[in-house]
């Protein structure tokens, strides 16, 4: 198998900051599934080359991106429960 592309500690990480608890066996099946995930990822970039970055820069063929004016700015943060001025206001991100 190829080298790992993430660690058992980034997976703990990204629980504690999905606020997931992991048991040890849950842990080395995430590390396990993003492995292979990045794995595969890593081939399709190998597989396209220098293309492998066109693939997102593709133009929606079905439709056509249109620009709309939102108006209900106000109406939204009116709801919001907290907010200053015309900015909502939402609690830190605690990383540790």
């Amino acid at each position: 198998m190829e080298e790992n592309k993430i660690s058992e500690e980034e997976v703990k990480r990204i629980a504690k900051l999905s606020r997931l608890k992991l048991d040890e066996k849950s842990v080395k099946k995430h590390f396990e599934e993003f492995n292979e995930i990045l794995s595969y990822f890593s081939q399709i970039v190998e597989l396209n080359g220098a293309n492998a970055t066109s693939i997102f820069n593709e133009k929606n063929a079905i439709r056509e991106d249109e620009i709309e004016e939102f108006d209900n700015q106000f109406g939204i943060i009116a709801n919001f429960y907290k907010k200053h001025e015309r900015y909502l206001k939402a609690p830190k991100a605690k990383i540790k």
